[in-house]
């Protein structure tokens, strides 16, 4: 009896050991990874390049959206390799030739005066000194300083957003790798450090534990899903004391910590991003009830403005 009790209970500590990395170790650098890929992308693939969306994890890149030729979600993969810390680029993005569209009538300076507008409007620029450099052919050329990565790619997406501008280029100055990294060194010790509270909060309650094999079980059960709970809080507390932690990255974060933490979604193999609010979870699970409860999880992280859901289901003896 007393065998299959540590058993059960070292089983519920398995499972939070092996959560933990992603709080602890993969997670804030991943974040950075993501934005710099996205601000790549965007260079590189101009407007075709709004329907590209991006995750890391270890970093290990994932790339999925649609493209309108080859050449397209070529440039978008050769610009995520180039990005430092990229491990591996795996690429999904599907082409999707355009079908005839509306030419927008706009000319230069009015495309100048709207995308100056747009960054105007935007609070999230307020420090920075971002503007339009030049507009020539619907190409619009941004430069100034950021104080941010996360400030240079609204940026980009507020440019891209303006109707008439065919690609947007970037002579934006932010922050260099070095910056970023110095940055997500104190989120990843934050939250490695809430992470392993919460792994020894699981081990001191198991340890408590001295009925039954089933009641053994099911408070490991509760302890570990309450110490999960604590961790994925953790990623929001510890994210106050960090600025970009309060956008996209944040919130995608923030997300995958439910996603992880819930024993109903597998988190691990849920890709999430997050585009001014609007998260967009890609990636496969096992069941119609998974991909429901994962869109529900997403949403209920702060910041959350709406959750496009793009899950697919594994077909039963699919690979």
């Amino acid at each position: 009896m007393r065998r299959l009790q540590c058993f059960a209970v070292a089983a519920g500590i398995a499972a939070l050991t092996l959560a933990t990395p992603v709080f602890a170790k993969s997670q804030a650098p991943d974040a950075w990874v993501t934005t710099k890929a996205k601000i790549a992308v965007l260079s590189a693939v101009g407007t075709a390049g709004t329907s590209i969306h991006v995750d890391t994890l270890d970093g290990k890149v994932t790339l999925h959206g649609t493209v309108r030729d080859a050449a397209d979600k070529k440039a978008a993969e050769d610009a995520a390799r180039k990005i430092d810390g990229v491990t591996e680029v795996r690429n999904l993005i599907q082409v999707v030739p355009a079908k005839a569209e509306k030419t927008v009538a706009a000319s230069d300076d009015q495309i100048k005066d709207k995308v100056a507008q747009a960054l105007k409007r935007d609070s999230t620029l307020a420090d920075s000194s971002i503007q339009v450099q030049s507009v020539n052919n619907g190409t619009v050329l941004l430069a100034g300083k950021a104080e941010s990565l996360n400030e240079h790619l609204r940026a980009l997406q507020d440019a891209r957003e303006v109707a008439g501008v065919r690609k947007v280029a970037s002579e934006i100055e932010s922050p260099d790798a070095k910056g970023d990294e110095t940055v997500w060194s104190k989120y990843s010790t934050e939250t490695k450090s809430t992470a392993e509270s919460a792994k020894d909060s699981v081990k001191s309650a198991a340890e408590s534990t001295k009925d039954t094999v089933k009641s053994a079980a099911e408070s490991t059960k509760d302890a570990t899903k309450s110490a999960l709970g604590t961790a994925a809080s953790g990623v929001k507390s510890a994210s106050h004391t960090v600025k970009e932690t309060t956008t996209d990255a944040y919130i995608t974060s923030a997300a995958k910590a439910r996603l992880i933490a819930d024993k109903d979604t597998p988190g691990m193999d849920i890709n999430v991003d997050t585009d001014r609010g609007v998260v967009t979870l890609f990636g496969t699970v096992p069941s119609l009830t998974a991909k429901q409860k994962a869109a529900a999880e997403a949403s209920k992280v702060a910041g959350v403005k709406k959750v496009v859901n793009k899950l697919e289901v594994r077909k039963e003896g699919g690979a």
